[in-house]
């Protein structure tokens, strides 16, 4: 490829490449469409088609890539051919050895080079699909008018220009940020060594993830690959986030201080740099150490940040990328985007929707905004400029859009198809209270805390007031009612969820903040800096410091009312004694385990992480098995019938709604009261006695479940939901195999 235009030899190359990548693909999956071929007939095929398909090829190359090759600037030329290059060289590697191919016609050594040959077909043609696709969004970059010079700065910058204190400024700001990332961990450091507790649901699932990676790229490192890959395209919790804390684990162990340390230090730590490139892209002219301290002052002293994030939370680095989009998008006027900005847009969309699913809120009320945007900026300025150069607001978050399902698809394929075949409404129907909308999204606010929601209205405010902060702030504080509203007519809020709202909390403040001191003097700015820093540390320390509870309700009016103090259980040494037990009772033929139950004081989680939460062999983990809590995602209580030893809580333990923890109330009511399937077990002699009154029981299967009490029990499940099959027909397959009963009868 000449950096003057495409030569014949180069563009003739390029498609016999491509003619002999697309034979080389079709005959190695032949058989999936027909009886595989003679290795004779492989052979012709290739050829044949070869020649077939270079006419085609070589139209391709000159007519469509050779196009948008011309149509960049020279300094883009690069860029141009290297992001097909690597989208299709890596997700060439991402599907590798997902297809069955007509390789094994060879000898084993002719084999393994075209299996080489083969990957190296594969890139090469996702390569050329993702340049046409490059191609067609430069060429209609520049019909809509775009190019380097329709590219704006921004508009000046109303506030007086200051002295430029940068090389000095800089040094003094980033050590300020440094005191803190150092207070920061000293505060974790802290909080871990108060906690005393068996970590359990979310609190512990990136945890023991994050842990088992770092295993595997300690001890087997070429299977990390794989595992991740699979991972990210089939599960709604990905491994994405989980890959930095792992990296840190491998390097300082996989304790839950590590882990906690792990998310400050490479998440909560980008935030703030996120936040510090938003404010000096929006004030400009501000003292280079005021803009990296004051957003590093707001992340670092924010509750809404810390809550989750103590709790074992790591999604807060998707706010680290929402903030570098957004940042990316509002520095340009409406329609002003080139075509490697829509690029690098959707590219950031969806690694923030493969961080972690939820952020799709985000994605949503993002999109949706900018084309509001862009359609007001179309009836603005069509009358004026012409359809052409009014289209491309339009043009370009479409655009977005587009790549952003192109490149969720080409990564999370079996997961998008899942989503598109789900009603998650529905399912998450326990998640979701029967409150009004404004009761519950008056929770909200008040979980986030009603003085972090004013401070960002009066950011907001103070904003609008200039007109290089008055979009984007517009921006960010109206993705704040579209988040909200979407995501309640889903669920209810989680901790974690509550970073979808961050933004607005961390950037109006920290943008209006810092446009407000620029012309301060010095020693107003950092006075008035250290009041903020501590207004925020002592809001964060009333709700994270056991000592300082009661100043809480006098600053209730302003600060979150949940309690975020350090879980301390006080029945740990009984807890740990049930937990022995259980071990003991399965230790001898390597039996599984159970626990009907389902609250904060005891359920099956907690067996699960307590090797990992108290870091001695306690209980084996692949001896747990997980029973369905919840019905419309748990499913069919299968565990109750895998298991040969089960734990009962008693009384009744739910944390949702009785109604939709069916499975856990009907199996706790058959073993205690000996019922259908509870008269297949035995209560063997021992019992632990837990906080809040909680008394646990243990069971051993003796005989097997009769096909009446089977039939019973699933009828019980069955009126329960009559509508939610899958929550009362037992699954069929590997580890359930239930051809031994006589299931058929009961279903």
């Amino acid at each position: 490829m000449s950096p003057q235009h495409f030569r014949p030899t180069t563009g003739g190359i390029l498609a016999v490449v491509l003619a002999h990548a697309a034979a080389l693909t079709i005959v190695c999956h032949y058989h999936y469409f027909a009886p595989p071929p003679t290795r004779q007939l492989w052979v012709w095929l290739e050829l044949g088609l070869s020649v077939f398909f270079w006419l085609p090829a070589r139209l391709y190359v000159f007519r469509v890539l050779a196009s948008g090759y011309r149509a960049v600037e020279a300094t883009e030329h690069r860029t141009f051919v290297a992001i097909p290059c690597v989208l299709g060289f890596v997700v060439a590697r991402w599907w590798a050895g997902t297809f069955a191919d007509t390789l094994w016609l060879h000898p084993v050594v002719v084999h393994e080079i075209l299996d080489v040959v083969l990957a190296a077909a594969h890139a090469a043609l996702l390569a050329a699909a993702y340049g046409g696709l490059v191609t067609a969004l430069v060429l209609s970059d520049k019909f809509l008018g775009g190019g380097s010079q329709a590219v704006p700065s921004m508009p000046p910058d109303p506030i007086a220009a200051v002295p430029n204190d940068r090389p000095a400024g800089s040094l003094r700001g980033w050590l300020i940020f440094a005191l803190l990332l150092g207070a920061a961990n000293a505060f974790v450091v802290w909080y871990i060594g108060q906690e005393h507790v068996a970590y359990y649901w979310d609190y512990m699932v990136y945890w023991t993830r994050a842990s088992d990676f770092a295993e595997v790229i300690r001890v087997a490192p070429e299977t990390a690959w794989d595992r991740f890959r699979l991972s990210v395209r089939n599960d709604d919790y990905g491994l994405t986030p989980a890959v930095l804390p792992a990296l840190f684990e491998a390097v300082f162990g996989d304790s839950r201080l590590a882990y906690i340390l792990a998310i400050v230090n490479l998440y909560l730590a980008a935030v703030a740099v996120a936040g510090w490139w938003f404010v000096r892209r929006f004030a400009p002219t501000a003292p280079a150490a005021l803009v990296v301290a004051v957003p590093a002052v707001v992340t670092f002293t924010s509750p809404i940040a810390w809550a989750p994030l103590l709790h074992g939370y790591l999604d807060i680095g998707g706010v680290a990328i929402a903030t570098v989009a957004l940042t990316l998008y509002l520095s340009h006027p409406v329609g002003r985007l080139r075509w490697h900005h829509i690029l690098t847009l959707a590219a950031l969309l969806a690694l923030l929707a493969l961080f972690r699913r939820w952020y799709t809120f985000f994605i949503v009320a993002f999109v949706l905004l900018a084309g509001l945007e862009s359609v007001a900026a179309f009836a603005r300025t069509y009358s004026r400029d012409g359809w052409r150069k009014a289209i491309r607001g339009l043009w370009a978050v479409g655009s977005i859009g587009f790549g952003f399902l192109l490149l969720i698809i080409s990564f999370a394929e079996p997961w998008v198809e899942r989503v598109l075949k789900t009603n998650y409404a529905a399912d998450y129907t326990a998640y979701h209270t029967e409150e009004p909308f404004a009761v519950r999204a008056g929770h909200v606010l008040n979980n986030c805390g009603p003085g972090f929601l004013a401070a960002a209205l009066a950011g907001l405010v103070v904003l609008v007031c200039f007109q290089t902060t008055r979009r984007p702030a517009l921006f960010v504080a109206a993705l704040y009612p579209i988040i909200l509203t979407h995501f309640l007519r889903t669920q209810e809020f989680g901790p974690h969820h509550h970073y979808l709202l961050l933004p607005a909390y961390l950037l109006l403040p920290s943008l209006a903040l810092t446009r407000v001191l620029t012309p301060a003097a010095p020693a107003v700015r950092w006075l008035s800096v250290s009041v903020v820093g501590g207004l925020g540390g002592l809001a964060a320390a009333v709700m994270f410091v056991p000592a300082l509870v009661p100043w809480r309700e006098p600053l209730r009016p302003v600060i979150s009312g949940l309690d975020n103090t350090p879980i301390v259980r006080n029945d740990l040494p009984e807890f740990l004694r049930m937990v022995r037990y259980l071990g003991a009772a399965t230790a001898a033929d390597g039996g599984k385990v159970t626990l009907i139950g389902s609250s904060l004081t005891i359920n099956v989680s907690m067996l699960y992480t307590a090797d990992q939460s108290f870091r001695e062999p306690l209980l084996p983990r692949e001896r747990v098995l997980f029973c369905s809590e919840v019905d419309r995602v748990g499913g069919f209580p299968a565990a109750l019938f895998q298991a040969e030893v089960v734990a009962v809580a008693a009384p009744l333990q739910t944390h949702l709604r009785e109604s939709e923890q069916q499975a856990v109330v009907i199996a706790t009511d058959s073993l205690l009261n000996h019922k259908d399937v509870g008269n297949a077990f035995e209560k063997l002699p021992a019992s632990f006695h837990l906080d809040h009154g909680v008394t646990v029981y243990v069971y051993r299967r003796v005989r097997p479940v009769a096909a009446n009490d089977f039939k019973a029990f699933c009828a019980r499940l069955e009126a329960a939901h009559p509508d939610v099959p899958v929550f009362f027909q037992p699954p069929v397959g590997p580890g359930f195999d239930l051809t031994d009963w006589p299931q058929s009868e009961g279903r």
